[in-house]
């Protein structure tokens, strides 16, 4: 007999092997015990396969309110960013803590050392040639 790989044969299989023996119990009543405790295991083998269905669809509902709280989850993080972007400045550095890039000066991108602000300050007159 070769072997039988789906459930469903299996069980039928099972299924005709009880109802032979439930057919012929007068001539096979030593077996009576061992064929009690067989149909038990396939009705708990039964239970078992719609325990596992019931918790395939569980999963699955689990797996979509999963998706659906990271969606969620996401756009709260969209506007955490965005608001501390707005409160702190698009220039401030502390944005970087946030994940998010500040605007910087193209020298300071490309690893130049940024122009140091103009001085408020005149510079000093130099003096006049002299005069021959």
């Amino acid at each position: 007999m070769s072997t039988i790989k789906s459930f469903a044969d299996l069980i039928m299989d099972w299924e005709k092997l009880l109802a032979a023996y439930a057919a012929n119990a007068g001539s096979l009543a030593a077996m009576e015990p061992l064929r009690l405790e067989f149909a038990a295991l396939r009705d708990r083998v039964l239970e078992l396969k719609n325990q596992q269905a019931i918790q395939i669809s569980e999963k699955q509902l689990t797996t979509q309110d999963i998706k659906v709280r990271l969606r969620a989850g996401r756009e709260m993080a969209r506007r955490l960013r965005g608001h501390a972007k707005a409160v702190l400045g698009t220039y401030n550095e502390l944005l970087v803590a946030f994940q998010v890039t500040p605007l910087r000066d193209r020298r300071t991108r490309r690893g130049e050392p940024p122009v140091p602000p103009a001085s408020t300050t005149p510079p000093p007159e130099e003096p006049p040639p002299p005069v021959e």
